[in-house]
């Protein structure tokens, strides 16, 4: 499968430049249901060899396909190899993006990530009966947290406190230093996710940036800005889609073997 027939938004020009991205994740599909078949016959290397050498230079604020396959990537595995979690936050589509994100760092997206056999044996340890089934479906995990995702947190700061400073308050206490905060603005200008990220730079962490348009004022703090080339909201979450499925397929063959 290829990215030949699909059009975004009847715009050719737009639809040229994400169609890498697009064709990315259709390969990686194609690759994971039968690598002799692979259309590019790259893939493997690419995602399990590639990515580490492809990092490259350290840069303030790249174009969205450097970003993701060279910097963000990194800031995230990085974060992950050193024991580290991702917060994520949004508004509306955002926010969903945010969950989405989570649902696919937290579980197994494209890779079945068994436990390892240290887990099965403790687990199995503990209680042979209950142990062997956990062994059996639970799944590895990248850490991630959606900020959005608090109800009674969120409106309890928001009626005590200020409804703008909600996310900013869960990274000052989920935030440690080497965590990474993602945050997603289709303008870069949601103050609330500003806060947040003010709050994860003085915290230690890594900012990401996931927006639209020029970026806003989210793209001038973050350490790595991925800007979508959009002026409608609407495009900018449809194209955010197909940028943080690659990014979590990249992290999961990082980190997982099956």
């Amino acid at each position: 499968a290829t990215c030949s027939n699909l059009m975004v938004r009847n715009d050719p020009a737009l639809f040229e430049e994400f169609r890498p991205w697009m064709n990315l994740a259709l390969e990686y599909t194609q690759y994971r249901r039968d690598p002799a078949k692979s259309a590019e016959g790259e893939v493997k290397g690419l995602f399990t060899s590639g990515v580490a050498s492809d990092w490259g230079e350290v840069g303030q604020h790249w174009t969205y396909t450097d970003a993701v396959n060279a910097y963000g990537i990194r800031v995230m595995a990085e974060c992950y190899e050193n024991g580290g979690k991702v917060l994520i936050a949004g508004n509306g589509g955002s926010a969903a993006d945010s969950e989405h994100i989570v649902g696919e760092l937290m579980k197994g997206f494209a890779k079945r990530r068994p436990v390892s056999v240290e887990m099965e044996a403790a687990l199995c340890a503990i209680d042979e009966k209950r142990g062997a089934e956990l062994s059996a479906k639970l799944q590895g995990g990248l850490p991630a947290i959606a900020l959005n995702a608090h109800t009674a947190l969120s409106t309890a700061f928001a009626n005590d406190v200020d409804p703008v400073l909600c996310y900013a308050q869960q990274v000052n206490g989920y935030g440690k230093p080497g965590d990474v905060f993602l945050g997603i603005s289709t303008s870069g200008n949601a103050e609330n996710v500003m806060y947040a990220a003010v709050t994860a730079k003085a915290k230690g962490m890594k900012v990401l940036a996931l927006t639209g348009k020029d970026g806003g004022k989210l793209a001038k703090i973050a350490d790595c800005s991925v800007i979508v080339p959009c002026q409608e909201t609407f495009m900018i979450q449809e194209l955010h889609l197909p940028i943080y499925h690659v990014l979590c397929l990249l992290l999961e063959e990082h980190f997982y073997a099956e």
